[in-house]
C-alpha cells in the first residue's frame, strides 16, 4: 500500500515538472509570451516617441511600446489621443481620463471617429495590459492604415491603476 501511495505522488510530482516545463517552453516559444517581455525595453521606447515628436523627419517602422511615466506625460498635451481598444462595458467601468473608446472588434463600425482626428496628433492605443493585446492590435491596424503616429501603453488600464492613476467612468472623451 506504501508503495503505491509512493509512486503515486512521484508520478504527480513528475506529471506537475513535466507540465511547468512544457508551459514555460511554450511561453518562451511565443513572441509575446510573459517570460519574453523586457521591461527595460520601454525606457528605449519612451525615448524614442519623444524623439519622433521632436523631429517629424524620423519615420517609425513600428507603433513604440510606452511606459505608464510616457502616457503620464503625454496627457499634458491636449492634442494627444488616447483609445481605448476595450469593450464598451469595460470602457465604462472604467478608464484612463480623456480616453474614447474604440473597441478593436467594432474597429471598422467606427471608421467615422478615425475621420475625426488629426493626422498629425499622436494616439495612444490600450486595453487592460498583458495577456491583453487589443491595444496592440488596434494601434497596428490604425499604423497599416497610414496612421504613423501612433504608440501602444503596454501595461493598459491594470498597470494605470496600479500606478495610481486616476480613473474616470463612463463615457469620456477630450
Amino acid at each position: 500500500m506504501r508503495s503505491v501511495l509512493r509512486a503515486t505522488f512521484l508520478q504527480s510530482i513528475f506529471i506537475l515538472v513535466a507540465a511547468a516545463g512544457l508551459g514555460i517552453l511554450v511561453d518562451l516559444a511565443n513572441p509575446k509570451g510573459i517570460l519574453r517581455r523586457p521591461r527595460s525595453q520601454h525606457a528605449l521606447q519612451d525615448s524614442l516617441l519623444f524623439a519622433v515628436m521632436q523631429d517629424s523627419t524620423i519615420v517609425l517602422q513600428a507603433p513604440p511600446r510606452i511606459s505608464t511615466a510616457a502616457v503620464r506625460r503625454l496627457l499634458a498635451n491636449p492634442s494627444i489621443v488616447l483609445l481605448d481598444a476595450r469593450a464598451p462595458a469595460d470602457y465604462l467601468r472604467g478608464h484612463i481620463p480623456g480616453a474614447l473608446n474604440l473597441p478593436y472588434e467594432e474597429l471598422y463600425r467606427h471608421a467615422q471617429m478615425l475621420e475625426k482626428i488629426d493626422p498629425r496628433s499622436w494616439i495612444v492605443c490600450y486595453c487592460d495590459g498583458p495577456p491583453c493585446d487589443l491595444g496592440e492590435r488596434l494601434a497596428g491596424e490604425l499604423f497599416a492604415a497610414g496612421l504613423p503616429r501612433v504608440a501602444v501603453y503596454e501595461g493598459g488600464i491594470n498597470e494605470w491603476r496600479r500606478e495610481g492613476g486616476q480613473i474616470e467612468t463612463g463615457s469620456s472623451g477630450r
